[in-house]
Formats: C-alpha cells, sequence, structure tokens
C-alpha cells in the first residue's frame, strides 16, 4: 500500500504529450513539492522550487494520498489497547448504535455510545474522533502544501484534453480526503437539521485548517460558523472534481465517482436538492446496483459491482478483533460473533420489511437461518438470536473489506432529493432502479420523502449513516415503545445536546483561539451526592441536560426543577433505592 506500481505509472505515462515529457526530463520532484509531467513548459519555468526541501521520488509523493487512505483503516489513539477506536468505521459504528435502528446486545466495546453517555469533552470517545479527522485534514494539507505555485493554473492551461497527471491527482484527492474530515467534524461537533433550523448555519463547529501556501492559513483557527465550514467544503470538493478523472489503480483510490459522491452527501445536508441529484446521478450512471442474488454474500467484498469506494483487505493486512467486522458482524470470532455483543436490527424497523423484499434475510428470524457455510464460521449463538444481523458476513484470515460509498446510496439520494422537491413521481421512477433489486412485488407510482428515509434506513442499515440522518432530518429517537427489543431503552429528543460531541480538551491547548467565547456549551459535573433514595445532586459550570444517564447501572435521572438552587441541580432517578 505504500508505493504506486510500475504498471499504473506505465499507463500514465501513456497519457503525456511530447512536450510535458520533455519538461518532466527537465525538472526533480521534490518533497514537500511536485512538477506534474502534465503541465506545459512555460508554467514549469516560472513555478518556485527556491524554497523545497530535498528531491523525493515520484513514487513516494504519490503514495501520500494511499498513507490517508491506510489512516481510514488504521488510526487509532496513540498508544491505546481499546479496541473501539480503529479508524473511521469506529467512528461510523459508534454514531449508528446511537440512533434507534441498531440494537446492542450485551455490554461489551461501544456500549457507551450505544448508551448516549460518550460524548463530553473529557471522554476517550470526544478525543478519539477529534484527533482522528484532525490527522486526516493535516496529512491532506502536507499533500497540499507541496504543491509548487502555479500547479494549478498550470493545469488549467493544458488543453490536450487528456486528463491529469498522476501529481495533480495526488493534490486532487487530498482536496477531497480534507473535505471528506471536515464532512464529518461539522456535522459530529454541532447540531445540524439546516433546513429545519437555519440559524444552527451559525452555530460555531470547530477550526479550519489550511497549508501553509494557502492565502487562509492560521486565519481561521477559532471555532468557526457551519456556514463557513461547509463552504470550505464544497470549494475542497469542486477543486477535487476538477483534478480528477474516473480512471483509478484501485477502488481504495478517490477518483471523480468518489468526488461525485461526496458533493451528493454535501448537497443533501445543506438542502441544496437539486444538485444534490445532479451529483448522485453522475455516479449511478457509472455503477450497477448489486442483485437480489447478490444481498446474502456478507457485504465484504470490494469488487462488489456497485461498491464505489472502500478498503481491500488482504489475508496478510487484516484486523482482527479492533475490526469493524469484529464488532458488526454476528458470524465472526469477534466481539459480535462470540456473543460478547451481539448486534441486532431494531424490532420496529424489522417489522416494516415486507416478506417479499430480500433484505428481510439481512436479519436473523424464526423462519430465516443462514446458510451452513457462514453458519460453520460462528463461533456462539450470537446469529441464532431474534432480528440479529446477518447482512455482515466472515472470511478466513479476517480478510473482509470496508465499504465507504456504493451504487445503492446514490439512488436513494436522488430519490430524496426528488421528493423533497415535489417530485413524487419522478422519486418513484428513481428509487424503482433500487427495488427493482430488492423487492418484485415494490410498484409503487409515487413516493414521500418518509417513503424514502424508510428505505435508507433498510438498505443502509449498519454502514453509518444513521446517525448522520437523523440530526440533518432534525429528528430525535425512542427506544421505550412497546415491543422494543433494546436492552437499554430511551428518549433523545431532536434538540438534546448528546446529538453532537463536546470538543475535547486537547483542542483548546491545540488552538488557542479556541476560547471561552468560541466554546461549545460544556457539561462538567462534579462528583455526585446523592441526597435521597432516588434522587442525587450535581453541580455544573454550565447548563447541564434535561436528563443523565449511569449508562453501566441503567439509571435515568430526569431534572427536577423544584430542587433547583444556583448551579445545584437535582435529578430524580427511575428506579427505586439507588
Amino acid at each position: 500500500m505504500k508505493h504506486v506500481s510500475l504498471l499504473v505509472v506505465a499507463f500514465m505515462l501513456t497519457l503525456v504529450t511530447p512536450a510535458s515529457m520533455q519538461a518532466s526530463k527537465n525538472l526533480s520532484v521534490y518533497k514537500d513539492g511536485f512538477v506534474t509531467a502534465r503541465v506545459p513548459v512555460a508554467e514549469i519555468d516560472s513555478m518556485n522550487f527556491s524554497d523545497l526541501t530535498p528531491p523525493l521520488t515520484l513514487d513516494e509523493y504519490l503514495a501520500m494520498p494511499e498513507d490517508i487512505a491506510d489512516m481510514l483503516v488504521d488510526l487509532a489513539v496513540s498508544g491505546s489497547t481499546s479496541h473501539d477506536v480503529e479508524g473511521l468505521m469506529a467512528v461510523l459504528h459508534a454514531t449508528d448504535l446511537m440512533g434507534e435502528d441498531m440494537v446492542m446486545n450485551g455490554t461489551s466495546w461501544f456500549y457507551y455510545d450505544y448508551c448516549h453517555e460518550n460524548r463530553l469533552y473529557n471522554y476517550r470517545r470526544t478525543s478519539m474522533i477529534w484527533r482522528y479527522f484532525m490527522e486526516v485534514v493535516k496529512s491532506a494539507n502536507k499533500v497540499i502544501e507541496t504543491a509548487p505555485e502555479g500547479l494549478l493554473a498550470a493545469y488549467r492551461a493544458d488543453t490536450m484534453g487528456q486528463g491529469p497527471s498522476t501529481a495533480v491527482k495526488a493534490l486532487g484527492q487530498a482536496y477531497a480526503y480534507r473535505a471528506f474530515a471536515y464532512y464529518y467534524l461539522v456535522q459530529l461537533f454541532q447540531y445540524t437539521a439546516y433546513q429545519d433550523v437555519p440559524a444552527n448555519l451559525s452555530l460555531p463547529t470547530v477550526p479550519l485548517l489550511y497549508a501553509p501556501n494557502e492565502p487562509l492559513y492560521g486565519q481561521r483557527t477559532a471555532a468557526m460558523p457551519a456556514s463557513v465550514v461547509l463552504k470550505q467544503i464544497e470549494e475542497d470538493l469542486l477543486k477535487a472534481k476538477y483534478m480528477l478523472v474516473a480512471y483509478r489503480s484501485s477502488k481504495t483510490e478517490i477518483n471523480t465517482y468518489v468526488v461525485n459522491g461526496l458533493l451528493a452527501r454535501y448537497y443533501l445536508l445543506i438542502g441544496a436538492w437539486d444538485k444534490a441529484y445532479e451529483a448522485a446521478t453522475e455516479v449511478v450512471w457509472g455503477y450497477n446496483i448489486m442483485p437480489a442474488d447478490e444481498l446474502e454474500d456478507g457485504f465484504m467484498d470490494i469488487n462488489n459491482q456497485e461498491w464505489i469506494w472502500g478498503y481491500d483487505f488482504t489475508e496478510e493486512r487484516g484486523i482482527s478483533y479492533p475490526s469493524f467486522f469484529s464488532h458488526i458482524s454476528n458470524l465472526t470470532h469477534g466481539y459480535a460473533g462470540m456473543n460478547y455483543s451481539s448486534k441486532l436490527i431494531d424490532a420496529r424497523l424489522y417489522d416494516q420489511i415486507p416478506a417479499t423484499d430480500g433484505r428481510k434475510r439481512w436479519f436473523q428470524s424464526s423462519t430465516n437461518y443462514i446458510d451452513a457455510t457462514q453458519r460453520a464460521h460462528a463461533s456462539a449463538s450470537s446469529w441464532k438470536k431474534d432480528h440479529a444481523n446477518l447482512k455482515f458476513g466472515w472470511k478466513d484470515e479476517w480478510a473482509m473489506d470496508y465499504c465507504y460509498m456504493r451504487a445503492s446510496e446514490m439512488v436513494l439520494i436522488q430519490a430524496e432529493a426528488l421528493a423533497r422537491q415535489g417530485k413524487e413521481t419522478e422519486a418513484a421512477a428513481a428509487l424503482a432502479v433500487l427495488m427493482a433489486n430488492r423487492d418484485a412485488s415494490w410498484s409503487k407510482a409515487s413516493v414521500t420523502v418518509d417513503d424514502v428515509l424508510l428505505q435508507r434506513r433498510i438498505e443502509l442499515w449498519g454502514e453509518g449513516f444513521a446517525y448522520f440522518d437523523l440530526k440533518r432530518t432534525n429528528k430525535g429517537i425512542d427506544r421505550t415503545y412497546q415491543g422494543s427489543n433494546h436492552p437499554f431503552a430511551l428518549v433523545v429528543p431532536a434538540t438534546d445536546e448528546r446529538w453532537y460531541y463536546q470538543l475535547p480538551e486537547v483542542a483548546y491547548s491545540d488552538y488557542p483561539a479556541l476560547n471561552v467565547a468560541d466554546k461549545l456549551p460544556q457539561l462538567k459535573p462534579i462528583a455526585p451526592v446523592a441526597i435521597s433514595g432516588t434522587q442525587m445532586a450535581f453541580s455544573f459550570e454550565l447548563e447541564p441536560f434535561d436528563t443523565l444517564v449511569n449508562c453501566q447501572m441503567g439509571i435515568v435521572y430526569s431534572l427536577d426543577p423544584a430542587f433547583e438552587k444556583g448551579k445545584t441541580k437535582v435529578y430524580t432517578t427511575n428506579m427505586v433505592g439507588t
């Protein structure tokens, strides 16, 4: 993963014109700077290489985006032995568990996330999320920093129409990765729901970090308003789209399809429905939908025809117990499969899947059993539990691949964007492309936004979308309904502070511009003191939640205004004698 194959380099050289080939012979590739074989000679001559550090080979430079791709899988809390902090999928799994569509049957890793008790400023999850995405930003900025002045202008001046050089493609991927990181940061550390609550666009979020060769370097290190961060995300993605092409050596790389997919997600977030539809359509044209007979393949092979972007694991590269599949798959020899924390589908959502829908077989029931091959891998009875997830499978040596983006998501974006514009007939036609491969009996002539959102919840179950969809659509959760299969049942309204993470302590030390005025609401409880059998007193520096949750004990403390005095708040528990 740390080098570009000679075959790829040879292919890219076939795109080089004679003039640019001559230019590439006259210039080296430098650390902190590179030259592209596609840039016209006159433009190359005008570039400033005077401050560059010792030479770096082209292959070494091109490996920089690959290093970021590895970070999506590898990056964990430094020195940590915890098994719930491994890369992007740890973030997506933690947030999925904060919704109501996934049930955690057990008390292993991620249990505090499931209980909505893992978002305070001094908690490990908050620090992990911050450090992870900021490291992606910094690594992307390192690639951007290496671009000599005038490179983008030189690329635009190239009229040969044969696509960007490998060096420009590296820069394009860097912009895409930076946008990708901020797309998550802006949602994780603040409210969203921009359509329903436009004022949220003005709320403080996170600092914006730039490369030293960008005009805004060092100027936005305070908690920037959401609108400013969102604008930067779009600018970075549009730059990336301009620099990249469809060709790539593997699905681990970012290309134009991936960038259009990220743009579709971004426009869906901000409510730019027409642009969301257009971006998603550009992706759908290039991929097929997984047919019904592949639904039970275990969702673990990057060669799946509808996967757009992901990570390709090999037997040598596999991650075992800290991996996503260890936690999500009830068929692995991991935490879910060994019955420490089985993952089930919410009973109410399961009941909304028609018997004719092939996706119902993703989940266990009294009449739905997995095949003998997969069952032989299971080391415990997790897969036998009612509503147990069977969507995610198992391969020897932990060689299950990760999916970051696929075509079905893009179809769902098309359909939602159309439905939100009142084009419900067109939305049904778009959604039919997916449903023809899921439920042969589906034949709706029109669909509402809620219809599409239901299909998102079913199709994308376990893939890291539930939390973000709840936030952008301004919805809370209720696990307390009659017949709920959630062992930890609670209600979290859409406006509850538990829907965003507090900035971690390290953020304030790293970025002094994050002063008190910029701080997001902070909850800092001093040691609780029991004042009666059913009450508990806390003292806070700033405003507290309406409810507190003791995840281990299964206790919910509700604020009792009658006992409020100054900064001391009294909560009444739901359990007598605690």
